[in-house]
């Protein structure tokens, strides 16, 4: 595969599974994501392997009563809210069926089982709380840790796109919490919510590094932000 694979040279201090999981999830050069009018929407791989993520050990939406919490949150307004966020998309005529995977305080990850329209996914993670909604494919990402993960990519990626005054048309929307009101960013709200990515990014660490398939040591801005002057640099050539 080419693409930023070869783009730095050897003298730079870059994870190559950064590199890797930029390439898959927010669609540089090989996507697993595909691109669309300023979000991201799923796409199914011809080689990717269909199965289904195993939901045995995690809770069914009718498991979640009113007031239960794990996360500081209320576990079933939770996943009421990833619904209505999935069911606000494009591409999904209908979530059937919902679960929650794992989280930490102010932050939940769902799985979902969608009816997609066209040839989106049908089974894709979601993760709110008090942090902008996002959906994530389950081909690249495995488990929830591995979600959890890919959020801290996503948004590390449009916080360093915003720091070096680059275009964000190819980012997710930023949405506040329920209402699903656009954001605009601004630098308090990267310095915000680049905070919540550092605490994410620790309790991956601390709760669920043997479930990684990746290393995500270098998962910050700073390396981020060499592989984007890496991506620009080979497009201008």
């Amino acid at each position: 595969m080419d693409g930023i694979y070869n783009l730095l040279s050897p003298g730079k201090n870059t994870s190559r599974d950064i590199q890797k999981m930029l390439i898959k999830v927010v669609g540089l050069k090989s996507a697993g994501l595909k691109h669309g009018t300023g979000r991201l929407r799923l796409k199914k791989r011809e080689t990717a392997t269909k199965a289904m993520i195993d939901t045995t050990a995690m809770l069914p939406k009718g498991a979640l009563r009113a007031g239960m919490s794990e996360v500081g949150l209320d576990l079933n307004e939770l996943a009421v809210e990833a619904t209505d966020f999935l069911n606000s998309q494009s591409w999904c005529a209908e979530v059937n069926s919902i679960y929650y995977d794992r989280g930490f305080p102010k932050v939940a990850v769902f799985l979902a089982n969608v009816e997609p329209r066209g040839d989106a996914d049908s089974q894709v993670w979601v993760i709110v709380g008090d942090v902008p909604p996002l959906y994530l494919d389950c081909v690249d990402h495995r488990n929830g840790a591995e979600a959890l993960a890919g959020y801290v990519l996503v948004f590390t990626w449009l916080i360093a796109l915003y720091a070096k005054g680059e275009p964000l048309d190819d980012t997710p929307p930023l949405l506040a919490r329920g209402s699903l009101t656009p954001l605009e960013l601004s630098d308090e709200l990267a310095d915000n919510l680049r905070s919540k990515l550092v605490l994410i990014r620790n309790m991956i660490f601390e709760l669920w590094s043997l479930e990684m398939q990746c290393d995500i040591s270098d998962l910050d801005e700073e390396t981020i932000g060499v592989i984007i002057e890496a991506e620009r640099t080979h497009t201008a050539d």
